[in-house]
């Protein structure tokens, strides 16, 4: 009888082992082989939902920017978007997560979260130490000359409810927070697509025009107390920081901003009139009593025409600072306010109480200079708005901190 050779057996049983190992490792990184890379993104907005929603009918200009994709169908292969809207809820589920954390790091992908929530809670999200945005410093002539990273203060982080944040790595997409309280998610979404499509910039493209790294909205509602959004009534708000150098100063570096406002009312002619702004008001503080605030503008005026805004630094010895002029055709009323003992400047722009125009639309400047110790730029900037004498927002404050 023919004896059996082991050795050969087990040299051919290593290497059946041996081929279902790889067949298994391979079948286990095919997933993450899908994810997509920056040559590849889709440009398109994708908005994740619950299955128990509705996706909403949307228009082909809306459908060239936006996907709505079911929770359920949602894969690895969804990894490739430069940017994502995703309820708070959604954003904790584990493949949604990683969907997001891969896109946010390797694609420099804008993300959305919309429902209540902080800073805190997004950053905890996304798994990131800051929400910072990089924004650009400007000196006296209106270059830009340094690079700040801006954050927001501790307390606004931790405790202030917020109902939608967006943030990207990359600077050329526009990050966002929104005021909203007790909006639905119906109405939360058109606002995330209507900034989306507002802002859109193509990765692909060179060279791009940038609008402000950072944008601010405060939304109305019919009346105090209710929660009916105007999702299409807003305040608009961005700012630009500016460092005057001076270096015969000591203890001490000098800075202005400026806070540009628009009131804002997205008309269809489908859903009603166009509603006028009546007023809005503005305040800025600075948070520590070691700051001072120098000079402000604009100054009071009855029926506003050409402004000239000049911010300078007083008696300090400081000789730079920064001007600005704005001719607002609404020709408001403009009530200015200045507490030297919480350093507080607050503006009321109200329209002319004579046949005056809406202040629909026009862009309304607001600047202040101050002197800071240590290297922490820190100002409070309040809104509030009000469409029509009767939809109004609430009072909404944000704490900006620059550091550079």
């Amino acid at each position: 009888m023919k004896q059996l050779n082991f050795p050969k057996l087990q040299h051919l049983l290593y290497v059946v082992v041996g081929i279902l190992l790889v067949i298994s490792i391979i079948t286990c990184i095919a997933p993450l082989q899908t994810f997509a890379d920056a040559s590849t993104s889709d440009l398109k907005l994708l908005v994740i939902i619950d299955d128990s929603a509705e996706k909403p009918l949307m228009n082909d200009a809306e459908s060239d920017m936006v996907e709505f994709k079911y929770l359920s169908e949602v894969s690895s292969k969804d990894s490739g978007h430069i940017a994502y809207a995703v309820s708070k809820t959604i954003a904790n589920n584990s493949e949604v997560n990683s969907i997001m954390k891969y896109a946010f790091n390797n694609l420099d992908s804008r993300i959305y979260i919309y429902g209540d929530l902080t800073i805190s809670e997004f950053k905890e999200i996304l798994g990131i130490d800051t929400y910072s945005v990089q924004t650009d410093i400007y000196d006296e002539n209106g270059i830009t000359g340094e690079k700040a990273n801006m954050t927001f203060g501790e307390e606004q982080e931790q405790n202030k409810i917020e109902q939608i944040i967006c943030l990207s790595k990359n600077p050329k997409y526009q990050s966002l927070i929104v005021s909203a309280p007790n909006a639905d998610f119906l109405s939360l979404e058109s606002i995330i697509i209507k900034h989306y499509s507002d802002t859109f910039v193509n990765p692909m493209l060179y060279a791009t025009l940038v609008k402000n790294a950072f944008n601010y909205r405060n939304y109305t509602y019919f009346s105090p107390g209710t929660d009916y959004i105007m999702n299409n009534c807003y305040l608009n708000m961005d700012y630009y920081l500016y460092k005057i150098e001076e270096e015969n100063v000591a203890d001490y570096d000098y800075f202005a901003i400026r806070v540009n406002v628009n009131p804002i009312h997205d008309y269809r002619p489908a859903v009603g009139s166009n509603l006028p702004c009546t007023s809005f008001q503005v305040k800025l503080n600075l948070p520590y009593s070691s700051d001072q605030i120098y000079e402000y503008g604009p100054y009071s005026s009855n029926k506003a025409n050409n402004i000239n805004v000049s911010l300078g630094f007083g008696s300090s010895g400081v000789s730079g600072g920064i001007g600005f002029t704005f001719s607002p055709g609404s020709g408001p009323t403009v009530n200015a306010n200045y507490n030297s003992a919480n350093r507080t400047i607050a503006w009321e722009v109200k329209q002319y109480w004579f046949f005056g125009s809406r202040l629909n639309d026009a862009i309304y400047p607001f600047g202040a200079s101050w002197a800071s110790s240590g290297r922490l730029a820190a100002i409070n900037i309040s809104t509030f708005v009000e469409f029509d004498k009767a939809y109004r927002s609430n009072w909404n404050e944000i704490q900006v901190r620059y550091s550079y």
